[in-house]
């Protein structure tokens, strides 16, 4: 429920948080092939803001070379910024402005708040989630280019319950036949296949995680990004209530319901002495030796490395 620009205070019920001025998680992958360093192998390396300005990164993303750089700034217009690297996973290393893209579709509700996003692997899509329940799908005619995004579709995703979903970030499966959301209003992760691929208007049944926020699982009652480690074996979840990044080793890979997963933690990182208001995170690398996670406190990115 980060929407505004400034911290505060929201109650929902059972529950007082702390919220701040965006959101994420999500994210392209890195374009490795097997699975990532365990959470607890992770030491943080430097603090960058790229914007220069007092608002949040909800998002960030690393090129699979770490030569290039995304970020979603987390003002009115949902601004989406690429920088290219002198250095490849050095964020301090950003360069200026090579293309940039307001994702703000329109100024109806739904679509001003994106807080996520993703990136097909090939770059020829870029998918966004609305807080207020929407997948949105821009077409890419250049490859990675941000400024050559053009609005595609959006699908208000509605599975059956009275209150309606929120989303707080959006990943696929790397063949793009499944896709995953965070939902912070029912505190659980959810999966549907897709009959086509890569098309979120395909989707089928909806799946869901356990329950997320009792003492039997994570405790956390707004799950808010999402990722997999690039065999699926490993969920990590960004937790923006308890302020930790979850990781769950999953029974079957790309499976988050609970024939696979029971809803607990494998590994918990706590990165609340260097972001205490975090909102996206990806990884970087073959082997996902960095880590980086975006926020409001400082309004930047942090840098991690596995040892």
């Amino acid at each position: 429920m980060r929407l505004g620009a400034t911290s505060l205070s929201v109650t929902k019920p059972g529950a007082v948080r702390k919220y701040a001025a965006a959101s994420g998680g999500g994210g392209g992958g890195s374009g490795g092939s097997g699975t990532f360093p365990d959470l607890d192998t992770y030491s943080h390396v430097r603090f960058h803001n790229p914007s220069g300005l007092a608002v949040a990164i909800l998002d960030v993303h690393l090129s699979a070379d770490g030569t290039k750089a995304w970020y979603l700034l987390g003002n009115s217009l949902r601004t989406f910024y690429q920088r290219n690297l002198s250095t490849p996973f050095d964020i301090s290393t950003m360069g200026t402005i090579q293309a940039q893209k307001d994702l703000r579709v329109s100024t109806n509700l739904p679509y001003r708040y994106i807080q996520d996003t993703y990136f097909k692997p090939d770059g020829t899509r870029l998918y966004g989630a609305s807080y207020y329940g929407l997948i949105v799908t821009w077409t890419l005619s250049t490859a990675f280019d941000v400024s050559t995004a053009s609005f595609s579709q959006s699908l208000t995703y509605a599975p059956s319950y009275a209150s309606g979903p929120k989303i707080s970030g959006v990943t696929f499966k790397p063949d793009g036949t499944v896709m995953y959301w965070a939902d912070p209003q029912h505190d659980a992760i959810y999966q549907t296949s897709l009959s086509t691929a890569w098309d979120p208007t395909s989707a089928g049944t909806v799946s869901s995680s356990a329950y997320l926020n009792n003492t039997n699982t994570l405790t956390e009652g707004s799950p808010w990004g999402l990722n997999f480690s690039p065999d699926g074996t490993k969920l990590y979840i960004l937790g923006i209530q308890r302020d930790r990044l979850f990781q769950a080793n999953l029974s079957t890979p790309w499976d988050v319901t609970t024939s696979s997963w029971d809803g607990t933690a494998d590994y918990q990182f706590d990165y609340t002495s260097d972001e205490t208001d975090a909102a996206g995170f990806c990884f970087g690398g073959s082997s996902g030796q960095h880590l980086y996670i975006g926020g409001a406190q400082g309004d930047g990115i942090d840098q991690y490395v596995s040892s």
